[in-house]
């Protein structure tokens, strides 16, 4: 990020050794040495740079044909037997669409520098061009094991530089492997995990499990004793080497995650992202208390009363699931284009969308029952005031707020703001109730119903968009979830900031306060959910 490209760091201090640049674009493949003295890298160009471990500079810099895929080192051996100084040659091996290429780095003592010599794998007679998508050294000394993006297996003889064999298994790509004794454990594009065994061009699978998700990544612990496998779905499995069962020990959303919302409860809060997943996440042990899959992209979540989950579509539908996770009920074509807000005070269901509608519908039937269409672009809050359960609040991004009586059904009061779209909204519990909104252009502001202009403002400062603003349960605190990736909580009463929390990577676009007050949850551009403990005395800590 920003001018490093890669950054090594010290396990034990946790602290950053080296910020390395050198290569092009965007850091595909990295792999240490295997005595930690280099590490090789390299980008989306041609371009291969060694960086020296002991110093942090650069020991070679040199180009391929082709941009690499995959890098391995391999053996090591002695440059010149015949020197009373004995030196240690290192082999790399980079992988091609058009082939495999295997690099021996050494110290020249003439020049003082380090040099590279490369040599071509021999690949068969007819052509084998492959995409290496991982690649591992095999139970047997001299073997080099490649998987491609077509699934198949090859071996490669590292002692001659010869391919030897091919084996397909997937027809999704063979995505990771891990080796433990005699055994290889090859992960897929298609979620299976398959155990092999076997030398040269004799292979055979001896048992296969399916995961979730394309196998993103395979790790034994040091032991040998547990497998782990990453899946694209966010799940994390521990896979018993021998007998393959496994279980999942962790769950992450595996996309962005569209809204975030808690009910009545401090111990658990729903999520809903864009893959289609809404989920109940534990806050005591941070697991998953249920996950059911919707028919669209999520956009907005509500819990109601009644322990319901009420989802808001991209499609424009709003879907209920009960706490168990069964479909109850849906309004299709709620609305044209997403739906972006949600709120219910029991008897009726307030939608927003991104056709700049709210809309009323009853909650026993889902007849509609009525709508206001003063936005011209989407909705981004829906409130139910908390001194007159008549007046209804809505903000959007055409930079209005706008206040209307469900009992006249029309509008009574409105705010706009003289720059950027309201991105989110909530409320004072003291004051004059006050309604707060967040901006596009890094400003939090304060409204009450008898004032045209804002009677209070935080400048977040930098015209930094703030994606999610929200009042404390007690009301005397607000926090804002910004373009930068922070979470910034201030004091209501005195403008005072009290903590800048950093855990996110992209911005933040939700966040919300657990009833209790005693945690936050904020969600971000990066599919990350943080959770917050909050402590008056002390400010918020990540969790």
């Amino acid at each position: 990020r920003d001018a490093s490209q890669i950054v090594v760091w010290n396990v034990e201090t946790k602290q950053p050794m080296y910020r390395l640049t050198g290569v092009d674009g965007t850091v595909s493949a990295v792999a240490f040495s295997g005595d930690d003295r280099f590490l090789v890298g390299t980008g989306r160009g041609n371009f291969i740079a060694i960086w020296d471990m002991q110093t942090g500079m650069v020991a070679q810099f040199f180009k391929c044909d082709r941009p690499a895929t995959s890098l391995m080192w391999g053996a090591t051996s002695i440059a010149d037997e015949t020197r009373r100084t004995k030196l240690t040659r290192y082999s790399l091996m980079t992988f091609h669409a058009n082939g495999i290429n295997v690099h021996f780095l050494e110290y020249d003592i003439k020049s003082m520098s380090y040099v590279i010599n490369s040599q071509i794998v021999r690949m068969p007679s007819s052509g084998l061009t492959r995409v290496y998508e991982t690649v591992t050294s095999s139970p047997n000394d001299g073997e080099v094991l490649c998987g491609t993006q077509a699934g198949e297996l090859i071996v490669i003889s590292e002692a001659s530089q010869v391919y030897r064999a091919s084996l397909p298994l997937s027809s999704n790509g063979l995505t990771s492997m891990a080796v433990r004794n005699d055994s290889v454990f090859a992960g897929a594009g298609d979620g299976v995990v398959r155990k092999l065994s076997g030398a040269d061009v004799h292979w055979s699978v001896s048992a296969e499990t399916a995961l979730s998700g394309k196998v993103t990544s395979l790790q034994l612990n040091a032991s040998g004793s547990m497998l782990y496998a990453g899946t694209a779905s966010g799940m994390l499995y521990s896979i018993n080497p021998d007998t393959l069962e496994s279980n999942i020990i962790a769950e992450n959303p595996a996309s962005n995650v569209a809204a975030i919302s808690f009910g009545a409860s401090s111990d658990s809060f729903y999520s809903v992202d864009l893959d289609g997943h809404v989920r109940c996440w534990d806050l005591g042990d941070y697991s998953t208390l249920l996950r059911t899959a919707v028919p669209k992209q999520g956009s907005s979540i509500l819990i109601i009363e009644s322990g319901d989950v009420v989802v808001g579509m991209s499609n424009g539908a709003i879907e209920c699931f009960d706490a168990s996770g069964v479909r109850q009920w849906n309004i299709p074509n709620a609305h044209k284009g997403a739906v972006t807000a949600l709120n219910s005070d029991g008897a009726l269901i307030f939608s927003g969308g991104e056709d700049g509608a709210t809309r009323l519908w009853t909650h026993s039937t889902r007849k509609f029952v009525a709508q206001f269409h003063d936005h011209t672009k989407a909705v981004t809050g829906i409130l139910i005031d908390r001194g007159d359960k008549d007046q209804l609040h809505t903000s959007g991004l055409d930079r209005a707020q706008y206040t209307y009586s469900l009992r006249e059904e029309r509008r009574i009061q409105y705010h706009l703001n003289k720059e950027g779209g309201l991105t989110s909204m909530s409320q004072r519990l003291d004051s004059e109730l006050e309604l707060v909104t967040s901006t596009s252009d890094g400003m939090i502001l304060f409204w009450d119903c008898d004032e045209s202009n804002p009677v209070q403002a935080i400048d977040v400062g930098s015209s930094m968009k703030v994606g999610s603003v929200a009042i404390s349960p007690s009301g005397r605190f607000v926090a804002a979830g910004c373009a930068d990736g922070t979470v910034r909580i201030w004091d209501v009463a005195s403008n005072e900031k009290l903590a800048t929390c950093n855990g996110h990577a992209l911005a933040v676009n939700n966040i919300r306060w657990s009833p209790d007050e005693k945690q936050l949850v904020s969600s971000g551009e990066d599919g990350m959910l943080c959770v917050w403990n909050f402590y008056l005395a002390g400010g918020p800590e990540q969790s």
